[in-house]
């Protein structure tokens, strides 16, 4: 009768869910674990770390004595034992970056006030540790979706398809003519190549009597942002606050301000010169003040709609506008909106 030589050295081979359970049932025939090995050709050390791996605590009555008592389970091993391949699979396919660089994207997508993308995020990294090796967007975000490393969707901003709707017809004649039409808006100003045009808008988030709301200015070329709280929408409240906000800037900041039709805004012809023209958008035509509209949401990132505005503070809102203008946007070459400003104004 030929025997099996257990101490033959091969090539190891993991357990299987077959063998586990096999393993579990001779255990609870109680089997001796050298039996255990030789039914199952392994190395006896090989059964007892397998045992220790898959043996959970019960409590057991014996004999009207409760007391505690490890069992194996062959499910609970092989469980544990993807998990670890799993583990070391991730660990494997990150190990090659910088662990650094995954700590402080944890840290700088999960911030209250975040100014990072993962894109900027890591445009910015590589810029400021290039001996560092720092995996491309696209692989960070595979790794966020598949679990890899400790950042979840959720504690990303919310990544919005914009779709594209066909640009209607504006020849139309609307009942409702506050002023000069955006289609007399100058061409450096439509397509972003002068600074000084901006967009303006009403932001309000509960619809309750003598609600607070925000008015936002968005600068179209450097998406330069300028939020304030005001008390109400009419256009005596608009028409102060902008009077308040250009004594705090040069005249050549603004050359243009581009508005809906909305009442609240029914007044900005005043504020024209020399200096400033003011242009409507069509009505129900919100995607031809697609900078502002952009902008707005991510302010509902920290002001979710249906909070009141009332109790928010304003130095919050200055918090807010200053980490919207310290984003690192893409659209602007890895720089932030604050740093093209400045450039602008001085």
């Amino acid at each position: 009768m030929s025997k099996t030589n257990y101490n033959t050295k091969k090539q190891y081979k993991q357990l299987s869910l077959i063998e586990r359970t096999k393993i579990e049932t001779l255990l609870n025939e109680k089997k001796p674990i050298r039996y255990i090995a030789e039914q199952l050709g392994r190395n006896i050390s090989t059964i007892y770390r397998e045992i220790k791996r898959g043996s959970v605590n019960q409590i057991v009555n014996r004999n009207g004595i409760q007391r505690d008592e490890l069992k194996y389970y062959a499910e609970t091993s092989h469980y544990i034992y993807k998990a670890k391949q799993q583990n070391k699979y991730h660990n494997d396919l990150t190990e090659k970056f910088s662990q650094q660089f995954f700590k402080d994207l944890q840290q700088v997508v999960t911030e209250k006030y975040r100014t990072h993308s993962i894109d900027t995020f890591v445009h910015w990294y590589r810029r400021n540790h290039p001996n560092e090796k720092v995996p491309c967007t696209k692989t960070v975000y595979t790794f966020v979706h598949q679990g890899i490393i400790p950042i979840k969707p959720i504690d990303l901003p919310k990544m919005v398809s914009i779709r594209k709707r066909p640009k209607k017809d504006n020849t139309k004649t609307y009942k409702k003519n506050m002023g000069t039409s955006i289609e007399n808006r100058p061409d450096v100003a439509n397509n972003r190549t002068e600074f000084g045009h901006w967009e303006i808008d009403l932001v309000l988030f509960k619809k309750t009597k003598n609600e607070a709301l925000l008015l936002t200015l968005v600068e179209r070329q450097t998406r330069y942002t300028i939020i304030r709280k005001i008390n109400d929408k009419t256009a005596q409240c608009v028409l102060r606050t902008l009077k308040n906000i250009f004594k705090q800037y040069r005249k050549s900041t603004f050359k243009s301000i581009t508005s809906d039709n909305g009442s609240e805004f029914a007044s900005l012809s005043e504020l024209e010169s020399k200096y400033l023209n003011i242009y409507y958008a069509h009505p129900y035509s919100s995607y031809e003040r697609g900078t502002n509209e952009n902008h707005n949401g991510q302010i509902r990132e920290f002001l979710p709609k249906g909070k009141s505005i009332n109790t928010v503070k304003k130095s919050t809102i200055r918090k807010i506008e200053s980490c919207l203008n310290q984003k690192i946007r893409r659209k602007l070459g890895y720089h932030t909106p604050a740093e093209l400003f400045l450039l602008r104004v001085d």
